[in-house]
């Protein structure tokens, strides 16, 4: 059996994983990165067409790491010279304003919501929430630029691949990996393995726990509102994404309540839920109608137990990251550098109040916040 050597290794190369190989690369090191689904799979939590950038009220902390990862992703476009995020502006339906008020955005007028959300229904005690700024990030196309410009800093990505149950309790030299017919050695291990961490045990992970998600694509054209729309008050919480980037308008619960084993492979739609969630969008958007053509799927979002975006150390070589499903895409450049600042300088500019390191391989010195510039 080979034995090579690279100065880090990521499993896992979802938007996350992608993100620390791209970081990791562009500051020099040699790098592997390695996926078990195939280059183009699309069943993970890092894709299904489109993404939300938006703001988060009342957390002063992810605010200034949306800031941050706007500029990222700015850059990365640039690199890639084609379009990542699309600006759409978006719109929150709900009872009380003040509880979505952020930077930037602002309440709308009756006149305005029917004007910016023609055929939506919506209620005589109901307001809308406009961030003007948000925006839909296509998120295949974000991963594969981030693969992509990790490959032109020099890093290897494979594709296909598993790697065999790690151990880490020797702390003091490389961690050992074996992958295929190879062995891999390497002074700087990052996990990012999505739903399949919740199966690992390791010091410093905090207890995840999975959730079946379900999306639904509107095969048939039907007119949606220009921004995306975010219904607070309904009785689950579900957004309304307008067709961007070639791809259809796309709807969704943010939220299903159905845990899983992360083990078990992900089961297909229940004509149940694509009845009730039609329903549910209907409801806001009666042009849909009864029997529209839809495609549905099922994919896994693994959360913390807080909802933090978090990063656990359980020796200085190692980080896994554990981004929250439900706001994590948008903040893969953050995280992929934070990742990669502490596995090579054991400190980060980028705050901890926004991404929790954690730990018996914490590095005591973070920086005090996330630049703003």
């Amino acid at each position: 059996m080979r034995t090579v050597h690279y100065d880090a290794l990521v499993i896992g190369l979802g938007v996350m994983g992608s993100a620390c190989a791209d970081t990791l690369a562009r500051k020099g090191l040699s790098v592997l990165g390695v996926e078990r689904s195939p280059e183009h799979d699309g069943d993970g939590a890092s894709f299904g067409g489109s993404r939300l950038f938006r703001a988060h009220p009342g957390k002063p902390a992810l605010t200034a790491a949306g800031r941050a990862a706007a500029r990222l992703w700015a850059d990365l476009e640039h690199d890639a010279a084609r379009p990542l995020f699309v600006p759409t502006g978006g719109v929150t339906v709900c009872a009380d304003p003040a509880e979505f008020a952020a930077s930037g955005s602002r309440v709308l007028t009756r006149t305005e919501m029917r004007n910016l959300l023609p055929g939506v229904r919506i209620a005589a005690d109901e307001y809308g929430v406009l961030e003007p700024d948000a925006g839909i990030l296509l998120a295949e196309d974000c991963v594969a630029a981030l693969r992509a410009r990790a490959v032109r800093s020099g890093a290897r990505l494979q594709f296909g691949h598993t790697a065999d149950p790690i151990d880490l309790t020797n702390t003091d030299g490389p961690v050992r990996v074996r992958i295929g017919a190879e062995t891999v050695t390497t002074e700087r291990l990052v996990l990012a393995t999505g739903a399949w961490a919740a199966a690992m045990e390791l010091d410093g992970m905090p207890e995840l726990s999975v959730e079946r998600a379900v999306v639904h694509w509107l095969a048939d054209p039907v007119p949606t509102p220009a921004p995306f729309v975010i219904f607070d008050q309904d009785p689950t919480p579900f957004g309304l994404f307008p067709a961007v980037g070639g791809r259809a308008a796309k709807f969704g619960r943010f939220s299903t309540g159905v845990l899983v084993d992360p083990l078990d492979p992900a089961t297909g739609v229940d004509p149940a839920t694509v009845s009730d969630d039609l329903a549910q969008l209907r409801d806001r958007l009666p042009a849909v109608g009864t029997r529209p053509g839809l495609r549905s799927t099922v994919c896994r979002y693994t959360n913390t137990p807080d909802g933090a975006l978090t990063v656990a150390r359980p020796t200085r070589r190692v980080a896994a990251v554990c981004a929250c499903s439900g706001i994590g895409f948008k903040f893969a450049p953050v995280v992929g550098q934070l990742v990669a600042d502490v596995l090579t300088d054991g400190r980060t500019e980028y705050s901890s109040d926004a991404v929790t390191v954690c730990g018996p391989g914490e590095s005591p010195a973070t920086g005090d916040g996330l630049p703003t510039a």
